[in-house]
């Protein structure tokens, strides 16, 4: 691969010609390069389908428009997905054409650059008494996902959801040092929040017991992190967990 590209920069050197890239392309290279240093290389490749469902495999980058970023988000609307998630999918795809410009001196226009759509929040629904407890069930069981499990972290991470009331991304980079589990309180700095206010998170007995469950099971796996919730896996172990 590299002996092809270092011939085809010759020829664009030579002949001021930019060779055709392909979606493909270009994906299975920016996952292959990424897959040792990205956490999220496993979403990535989810995200890499739905990219691929509009796209196609020979879709010819070099054409890419701002008209088929508008394609793309109409397409995954009418599919019911969220613009959230949309943005994420094109952020993913903006990323790799930067990856491949600095890094493989291609010369890709990227329409996607500076495009996002506003994330509107709401309306929200709440879950009923059997719907949570159904829900935490099932995530202690470990069911299979993929070509894995669910994480056995994840039990503990509902129930603390649920008896706190803190989003999933103030939950998963909370650290030791703002649990107080002799006065029963978590601390959130205005850093750590959507809102940027700081706010203090009384734990009742149920919330409590996972902290403690948590420090516990670390202990068990002689973990040394800072965080309440963090990687189990070999390549990540004791890291922060991406939302």
């Amino acid at each position: 691969m590299e002996a092809k590209w270092k011939d085809e920069i010759w020829n664009q050197q030579a002949f001021d010609v930019e060779p055709e890239r392909s979606f493909m392309e270009l994906m299975l290279n920016y996952l292959t390069e990424t897959a040792a240093v990205k956490r999220s290389h496993d979403t990535d490749v989810n995200r890499t389908r739905n990219l691929h469902g509009f796209f196609g495999k020979d879709f010819v980058l070099n054409n890419l428009s701002k008209s088929h970023v508008s394609e793309y988000i109409n397409s995954r609307r009418d599919d019911g997905v969220s613009d959230k998630t949309i943005n994420k999918e094109l952020s993913l795809l903006s990323t790799a054409i930067k990856h491949a410009q600095e890094n493989w001196e291609w010369n890709l226009s990227n329409p996607i650059s500076g495009k996002r759509l506003e994330e509107l929040e709401g309306p929200y629904r709440f879950l009923s008494r059997e719907e949570a407890k159904a829900l935490i069930v099932e995530a202690g069981e470990g069911l299979p996902v993929g070509n894995g499990h669910l994480p056995k972290y994840l039990k503990d991470f509902i129930i603390l959801g649920l008896h706190t009331g803190c989003r999933s991304g103030e939950l998963l980079g909370l650290e030791w040092n703002r649990v107080d589990l002799q006065n029963s309180r978590i601390r959130l700095e205005a850093k750590h929040t959507k809102s940027k206010k700081a706010r203090t998170v009384p734990l009742n007995r149920n919330a409590r017991e996972v902290l403690l469950n948590r420090k516990r099971e670390q202990a068990r796996q002689s973990m040394d992190t800072p965080y309440v919730f963090a990687h189990t896996n070999p390549r990540w172990f004791g890291q922060r967990i991406g939302e």
